[in-house]
């Protein structure tokens, strides 16, 4: 991305604009004053996040980037959303977006340019399907083709409270393809009672779940609309009513977020299950990295590993991936004991379980039921 800054931006709000009769572009001391204000506004630009982001408030929902237009630039949207019929316009693909915002906005199309081609993506990501509203978390769970019921167990426990818990979050599974057909007819009638399935154009296997990574983040940077993102696996407990107050507490960072359940710098197996040559990675030390079956990102973190995917050679155990990408961009990743792994009585909550790892079947309902009781 370009370093030199540019931006246009439109408002609503007639007042903020330099000529409203002509429907103007915003000058930047007043996109400064609507951003102080959380006006709804449409920006398109380079650089926006660092130009923008002294402006932002909590309150402030920040989408973007979401698609490149020409060269360098990137579309970014900036508002306010507190209702749903706002939140849709919002949350489409990016051309959608400018014709929808500017009809809205009442000027005319934003980029006269915009019967490009749509975007094309940058990893094997196929679903287009955009989140219909801002979410404050958003989970994004790995499965595998023929876990039916492990998702089915999820929807019917942790990832069912979806309308009761405020603020708003929203549970999808990645799923690659599967070369069983019955498999794959079965999926698509899933997806069409469910509408939670991110699908991917790749034979799913063992080892390229970091192609699972790769599409996810795309997809969340591209379609959706959050301040935080929980990538986690098919076979845990999320206790989403106390990570929700976790992530929304003061303390808890906002920005440059990665935590889970640290590794510090572990070695390099060079024997047994998770053995590695020297010419897949020739250090004696991974970088830091939080455990792949869950770990929390602030939305900004997510978009920046998005931008230097290409920058990362392809990396097949996926939380050292994520550990990889982070370590190229600065991001520290911080431990928490709340990202629990099997103990000698796993089926039980704990004060801080925030997620346990191995839970399916019987224990997975056993330890959802008991989080309830206990509230």
């Amino acid at each position: 991305m370009s370093r030199n800054t540019s931006f246009h931006c439109w408002s609503k709000d007639e007042t903020l604009r330099d000529n409203p009769n002509k429907g103007s572009k915003l000058s930047r001391i007043n996109l400064q004053q609507a951003l102080a204000k959380s006006r709804s506004l449409v920006c398109v630009g380079t650089q926006l996040p660092s130009l923008l982001s002294p402006y932002k408030r909590r309150d402030t929902v920040f989408k973007g980037p979401v698609a490149p237009c020409k060269g360098n630039t990137v579309e970014v949207l900036w508002s306010s959303i507190t209702s749903s019929s706002d939140s849709t316009q919002f949350a489409r693909t990016a051309l959608e977006i400018e014709l929808e915002l500017a009809k809205t906005v009442g000027l005319p199309y934003l980029n006269q340019e915009s019967q490009r081609e749509p975007f094309k993506h940058r990893t094997a990501l196929r679903t287009t399907t955009a989140c219909r509203q801002y979410y404050f978390l958003l989970i994004l769970v790995s499965s595998s083709p023929a876990n039916f019921k492990r998702r089915n167990d999820i929807r019917k426990t942790w990832a069912d409270d979806t309308a009761r818990l405020r603020p708003r979050w929203k549970t999808a599974f990645l799923v690659a393809q599967t070369q069983i057909i019955q498999d794959s007819g079965l999926l698509i009638k899933e997806n069409e009672d469910h509408s939670d399935l991110i699908r991917a154009d790749y034979y799913d296997s063992y080892w390229n779940q970091t192609l699972k990574i790769l599409m996810g983040f795309e997809w969340a940077v591209r379609y959706c609309s959050f301040s935080f993102l929980l990538k986690a696996d098919d076979d845990v407990f999320v206790n989403v009513p106390k990570l929700i107050p976790f992530l929304n507490a003061p303390t808890t960072q906002t920005e440059k977020l990665y935590t889970g359940r640290l590794h510090k710098k572990p070695d390099v197996q060079r024997n047994g299950k998770w053995k590695v040559s020297n010419e897949e990675y020739s250090e004696k030390n991974y970088p830091s990295h939080c455990s792949g079956f869950a770990f929390v990102l602030s939305y900004d973190v997510v978009a920046l590993f998005v931008e230097v995917f290409e920058m990362i050679p392809y990396f097949r155990i996926d939380d050292v991936y994520v550990g990889l990408l982070a370590d190229k961009t600065g991001i520290i990743p911080v431990h928490n004991e709340g990202f629990e792994v099997s103990r000698e009585n796993l089926c039980i909550p704990f004060d801080n379980t925030l997620v346990r790892h191995g839970m399916v079947d019987e224990c997975l309902a056993e330890i959802y039921n008991r989080t309830k009781e206990s509230k």
